[in-house]
Formats: C-alpha cells, sequence, structure tokens
C-alpha cells in the first residue's frame, strides 16, 4: 500500500520488488530528482530488499519489508528501509569486497553494501525492537565528489593488465 509519505510496507517476496521501483519512480519524478540520484536510490532500494529477503528472510515470503522516502533540503533523498528479519548490520557484519581484484578474480556479488556506502552521503544502521533499520542519505549529483564519480571505472573498467 503507497502512503501519501511516500513510503511502502510490503511483504518479504521478491515479486512485489517492482511496488518498490514504482515507490521511487513516484518519489523521483514529485521531487524533480535528477538522473543520477534517482539511480542511487533505485541500487539502494533494490540492494537493500533484496538482501533482507534473501538472506534476512531466506527467501520466506512472510515477513515484511518497508520502504520510506522523504526529501531532505537541497536536492537530498533520506531512504529510511526497514526489516523483521533477524538482527544484521549490513555496514558492520556483511563481508567487504575485494576491490582491487581484477574482475577475473573477483568473487560474483557483494557489491551492493560497498556501492551503496560509497555513493551515499550518509548511512547508519539502527537496530529497533523487532526490526533493522537502514537510513541511507543522497545528494543532488552536482554534490558528488570526483571519487565518487569514478568509483564506475575504478571497480569495471581496470583491466587484468593495469593491475
Amino acid at each position: 500500500m503507497l502512503r501519501r509519505d511516500h513510503s511502502l510496507t510490503l511483504s518479504s517476496d521478491l515479486s512485489e520488488f517492482e511496488k518498490l521501483v514504482d515507490l521511487v519512480d513516484r518519489f523521483a519524478d514529485a521531487y524533480d530528482l535528477d538522473p543520477v540520484t534517482r539511480h542511487h536510490v533505485h541500487l539502494a532500494v533494490e540492494e537493500l530488499s533484496t538482501n533482507a529477503i534473501r538472506h534476512g528472510y531466506r527467501n520466506n515470503p512472510n515477513g515484511w519489508i518497508r520502504a520510506a522516502l522523504r526529501p531532505a533540503g537541497d536536492g537530498r533523498v533520506l531512504l529510511s528501509f526497514s526489516d523483521g528479519a533477524p538482527s544484521f548490520n549490513p555496514f558492520e557484519d556483511a563481508p567487504q569486497p575485494d576491490v582491487d581484484a581484477t574482475l577475473e578474480d573477483r568473487e560474483i556479488g557483494g557489491l551492493g553494501l560497498f556501492l551503496i556506502r560509497e555513493l551515499a552521503d550518509e548511512w547508519r544502521y539502527d537496530r529497533l525492537p523487532g526490526q533493522n533499520r537502514v537510513i541511507v542519505g543522497f545528494g543532488p549529483d552536482k554534490t558528488r565528489s570526483p571519487r565518487k564519480r569514478g568509483l564506475f571505472a575504478r571497480l569495471f573498467l581496470r583491466s587484468p593488465a593495469s593491475s
């Protein structure tokens, strides 16, 4: 159910994912988000919801996830993502990917949370009674640092010869 405050609570089922995409798109349209910030919010919602469903709930569709978006001034966006899965701090408990390895040597997966940390201006985890909550803040694209703008090239355009 979509609420006026741009929040949505769904069952922990990947088939519900399109509703989260719609939530982000409606919010982005309502607040005229730049395309890069919109993409980063999509990435965060996808990563957090997929991890909660697959790892937190172990694909059990009887749990819940909640995403809420709100403007935070100056083109900034705050995403609050919650779930009722067992306690898990994605910023401390998830393994760190080896971003210095070549693509051929890197394990598949594990970059989503890394990308959230790199692309977001702020992030935090709170364990509340019966739920995990992650807050992620994104600024408008024009405020992104050169380090963040060059992240894709650093991760994906390295060849084995350039290592």
